[in-house]
């Protein structure tokens, strides 16, 4: 997210010459790694210091401190994706990683980026990769999608509407390499036989630079009287 330096928070508008990074691991140590950052022409690389990962209260899931990165200029910074990861002491390798979009703060996602970061931090600087070739395909990123003619609607249920949200990862071939039930029906045949259908489904890759990639999308299915 874009940093604002002066209030010490994040800022409401895409365009600074701070960004906060948080990077996520399963490790339970440690993590290192490079993050490439893309602005509308521009593409930047972030080598991520050895952090140690805390673990969030009450669950599974780890995470370093904030990181702050310094351009030497204002940038609009709109994607984000981890280049390189290495946890538990590993060097950092390649690895296929989501796209994530970067967003300016509002009110509505002070919940989600509650980052606080001390005025003697030091930030990391990003390192200029290249200016961006001109994109063919239109956009820097295409959003994974359903195959041309599928629809949402999967059969019915007596005369109860239900619906189930499933949450897919899928490959840059379009293959589903994982699902998991994110909203249930409440009707355990039911979500179990959306998840069925959702992972012998072959999708749209997303595209990002015009090349297909690794992605995630949550697909509702309904199931109407």
């Amino acid at each position: 997210m874009p940093w604002n330096a002066r209030a010490g928070a994040p800022s409401t508008k895409l365009s600074s010459d701070r960004y906060v990074l948080e990077l996520f691991a399963n490790g339970r140590t440690d993590v290192a790694g490079a993050v490439t950052l893309i602005t509308s022409d521009s593409a930047y690389s972030v080598a991520i210091p050895r952090s140690d990962l805390l673990r969030s209260a009450g669950s599974n899931d780890f995470y370093a401190e904030p990181i702050l990165v310094a351009f030497d200029k204002p940038v609009d910074v709109h994607y984000a994706y981890v280049d390189q990861i290495g946890v538990d002491g590993a060097a950092p390798e390649a690895c296929p990683t989501v796209v994530q979009q970067v967003h300016p703060f509002t009110a509505d996602a002070g919940n989600e980026f509650d980052v606080s970061i001390g005025g003697d931090v030091k930030p990391v600087n990003a390192t200029f990769l290249q200016a961006l070739p001109d994109l063919k395909c239109g956009r820097a990123y295409i959003p994974s999608g359903l195959p041309r003619g599928a629809g949402g609607v999967v059969g019915a249920y007596g005369n109860q509407r239900k619906s189930t949200v499933i949450r897919i990862y899928i490959d840059s071939n379009g293959i589903p390499a994982g699902a998991s039930i994110e909203r249930p029906s409440g009707i355990d045949g039911l979500d179990n036989n959306a998840l069925g259908l959702v992972e012998h489904t072959r999708y749209e890759p997303a595209k990002f630079l015009c090349t297909p990639v690794v992605s995630e999308m949550s697909i509702e299915m309904e199931y109407n009287p």
